[in-house]
């Protein structure tokens, strides 16, 4: 017995020492996958804090409002595309920031950052906003300064695009091509006039517009270095360190031209508030404006009215006041316009009076309107801000004061009473920029929009001598004939693209000036090759001439008002009514904005989609090239239909036969 026990206790141990094995052999276990389990949190975690990082940096690095939209914020570059991913605009913004730091800026009203702007510090911020179309999308950016130092400045490449737009006289417009500008102020400086009409806006073959906004003044470079760009910096006079954005533009983009002058107008008709005006006071203008140039010039209108076409306006002289805001005609004009007044209401005639809201320092109403702060006040706001204009000294009207414009509007008002108007023409004065509104957003770019929306309280017809901008509301605007000299002969071939371009900045109303071919010899052929053109205009305006009594001249005129009152003015007014949004007179490209030819014609345009104008522009010839659009055109002097997407010679035997074509319908 003794040696049977003796014998299992070795068995014993080692059963005991395989449990104590497979005991550690556990431990040993557990411990592993313990370390495999907290390495894979620890990986976890550091994917973690790597993907917030990432998102962090990311959001530092670009601004994406959308997948058209990028802006790389180290290079400072811009990329638009097309919804096929096609890049069509590129842009180098901030070009004076150098390697400033930067961050997303910090918004102490909600507490956070805000993910489409970028502070460069101490330096400058930039805002992106999106503006949503139905279709296609408008891009506002706006730089402010945080700094006298700062330059704003962005850039556009213009690459292989026809890009349409004013950028300078002498130039042509219609594309922009061989120009080359540094710096340019884009609207004159006080005192320099503005003489013609000056809207920031240009529109791309790509499908791209960019609009510069109404409340910064700015200069434009073109194609200047290796690059070719589109360059506008804010102007360096212009007040740095302000709460309001320096330089403020937008760019809107659609599937082609036509599409991207929509989503333009829409974003424009949002942001400006535009409201709707009397459409009867303001719509097509039928008859002829004829105007007189001094007192004189009434003396003798009963018999020129008598031996012209029928008018639609009688347009006054400026002096028709004693000085400038009395805003009362002189005893003696006032007695020569009421005897005048029944002639005219026997044809249909009103009285067109050119106003402005400038206040000569002799003026009734300059006590008045310093007495009442009604005028505009210099930078500091202390004291009236006084100002030359034409030859006198004075004031100018703020027509952001409300108390202002309601003494101003009962002023005009009472004209109205005395006489039968039916239209008022703004002249535009030309006001220093550090001057104070009372209200603070406006400035003096925003005058003639202000200007028009005070006016059209009153029922008449607002026309402008010289826009400046975008306006608030529609009103007719003046595009103003000059002549052109070549070896051969004499031209007016300016006024077709200067016309195109305002269709497209949304000025349908067009009131063709005849201009300063009056400071000429004009002969009866000039004359009547300007005729030709402007029967197809909403509006024309035109002095007396001696040679409209002629015979001859006087048959002609009846004809083309003949084919204005039959064929023009009826499709004109259908347009009105059924196509507001697109322009009256449209480019050639119009109905096919892909036509490579139609978009760098400057000398031809399209009334509406059914009527082509083919102008002669230059006196002593009989002949031209056109270039038919898509579509069968149909002579308007011979007959004969040709097919679209073609070139044609034709020729005029003489005066009498007016160079258009109408659209042949299947």
């Amino acid at each position: 017995m003794q040696q049977g026990k003796e014998s299992s206790a070795p068995l014993m141990r080692e059963r005991e020492n395989e449990e104590a094995i497979h005991v550690q052999e556990n431990k040993r276990r557990k411990r592993r996958i313990m370390k495999v389990a907290v390495y894979l949190m620890f990986g976890l975690i550091v994917v973690g804090v790597f993907s917030v990082w990432l998102f962090h940096k990311d959001s530092n690095e670009s601004v994406s409002m959308g997948s058209r939209f990028k802006f790389t914020v180290k290079a400072r570059t811009l990329e638009i595309q097309n919804a096929a991913g096609d890049g069509v605009l590129y842009a180098d913004l901030g070009m004076h920031l150098k390697a400033t730091p930067y961050e997303q800026c910090w918004n102490d009203e909600i507490n956070e950052y805000e993910i489409n702007c970028i502070d460069w510090r101490k330096m400058a911020e930039v805002h992106f906003h999106k503006n949503e179309g139905v279709t296609n999308s408008c891009y506002s950016i706006d730089w402010t300064a945080l700094s006298e130092e700062f330059e704003a400045e962005d850039c556009f490449y213009i690459q292989t695009y026809n890009w349409f737009g004013f950028l300078s006289d002498g130039h042509s417009t219609w594309p922009m091509k061989d120009i080359r500008l540094r710096n340019m102020s884009f609207y004159p400086k006080y005192p320099n006039k503005l003489d013609r009409n000056l809207v920031p806006y240009w529109l791309s073959s790509a499908g791209v517009s960019i609009v510069i906004n109404n409340n910064t003044p700015f200069s434009v470079s073109w194609n200047i270095s290796a690059q070719r760009q589109l360059c506008v910096a804010a102007t360096k006079s212009y007040k740095a360190i302000s709460a309001k954005p320096v330089l403020r533009y937008t760019i809107c983009q659609g599937e082609d031209m036509q599409q991207a002058y929509y989503r333009t107008k829409e974003f424009l008709e949002e942001f400006l508030a535009k409201t709707p005006l009397n459409t009867k006071m303001n719509d097509i203008i039928p008859n002829p404006i004829y105007y007189v140039t001094d007192e004189s010039g009434l003396d003798t209108i009963k018999e020129k009215l008598a031996s012209n076409s029928k008018c639609a306006y009688l347009e006054l002289f400026s002096d028709w006041e004693s000085q400038y805001g009395d805003l009362v005609f002189k005893p003696e004009v006032f007695t020569k316009l009421k005897n005048l007044q029944t002639s005219l209401s026997a044809e249909h005639c009103k009285y067109m009076v050119p106003i402005s809201a400038f206040f000569a320092f002799k003026s009734k109403n300059f006590e008045i309107g310093i007495a009442n702060k009604y005028f505009v006040r210099d930078e500091m706001n202390l004291a009236t801000e006084l100002m030359n204009w034409d030859g006198h000294e004075g004031a100018v009207l703020d027509i952001t004061n409300q108390n202002a414009t309601s003494w101003y509007i009962k002023k005009l008002s009472n004209l109205l009473n005395q006489l039968d108007i039916g239209a008022f023409k703004l002249l535009h004065v030309d006001i220093p920029s550090l001057i104070s509104f009372q209200d603070t957003n406006a400035s003096v770019l925003d005058y003639p929009k202000f200007f028009a929306k005070m006016v059209a309280k009153l029922n008449v017809t607002m026309v402008i001598e010289n826009v400046a901008g975008f306006m608030l509301n529609e009103a007719h605007v003046v595009v103003h004939t000059n002549m052109n000299f070549t070896q051969e002969s004499r031209c007016f071939n300016k006024v077709v693209p200067e016309t195109l371009m305002l269709g497209l900045e949304s000025y349908s109303l067009i009131i063709a000036d005849i201009g300063k071919l009056i400071d000429f010899d004009i002969t009866e052929e000039l004359l009547t090759r300007w005729l030709q053109i402007v029967i197809f205009y909403p509006g024309y305006r035109l002095p007396f001439f001696p040679v409209m009594s002629d015979q001859v001249m006087n048959r002609r005129v009846e004809t083309l008002t003949r084919l204005r009152n039959q064929v023009v003015i009826p499709y004109l007014q259908e347009l009105r009514e059924n196509q507001e949004s697109d322009p009256l007179i449209r480019p050639l490209w119009w109905p096919d904005p892909e036509d490579d030819v139609a978009q760098v014609i400057n000398d031809q345009f399209l009334v509406g989609d059914k009527i082509l104008v083919t102008p002669i522009l230059c006196e002593g010839v009989n002949f031209r090239n056109v270039y038919l659009p898509r579509g069968n055109w149909q002579a308007g002097h011979s007959g004969i239909v040709s097919e679209g997407k073609s070139w044609i010679q034709v020729h005029y035997d003489n005066l009498d036969q007016v160079p258009y074509f109408t659209l042949v319908e299947d």
